[in-house]
């Protein structure tokens, strides 16, 4: 009895290990800079597990008046979702998303600007 128990033990492993080497991996990172005298500057990264990399310059998302533009940011979300969706669109799956933010600080002799970083990570099984 514990012969086969560790026979389909070691069978379950080596299957999921073998699935886990199949999956390709994307990470899409945005950072969205909050910053009122030039208006940010925002950008996205993309690295996938297969030694793609990219990086797409967003707007920044003020507007000379200091004021949130919601223009820019709707072009933004534009060009993030199109990306991501040729993602989808190619087969992959959104496996996690995470975001965080940082209020503007005051560090050393100058400030660091709010940001807002997003990250969504997709995941292909290959067949």
């Amino acid at each position: 009895m514990k012969n086969i128990l560790l026979t389909l033990t070691m069978v379950l492993f080596v299957q999921t290990a073998g699935f886990a080497q199949k999956s390709q991996l994307v990470f899409i990172n945005t950072v969205e800079y909050l910053d009122f005298l030039d208006g940010g500057s925002s950008f996205m990264y993309i690295q996938s597990t297969n030694g793609v990399s990219e990086r797409i310059d967003l707007k920044g998302l003020f507007s000379i008046a200091a004021y949130l533009s919601e223009k820019k940011f709707a072009e933004n979300q534009s060009i993030i979702h199109q990306k991501i969706q040729s993602y989808l669109d190619d087969g992959y799956q959104i496996a996690d998303v995470t975001t965080n933010t940082r209020q503007r600080s005051a560090q050393g002799t100058g400030t660091i600007p709010s940001y807002i970083i997003t990250r969504y990570i997709l995941v292909k099984n290959s067949k």
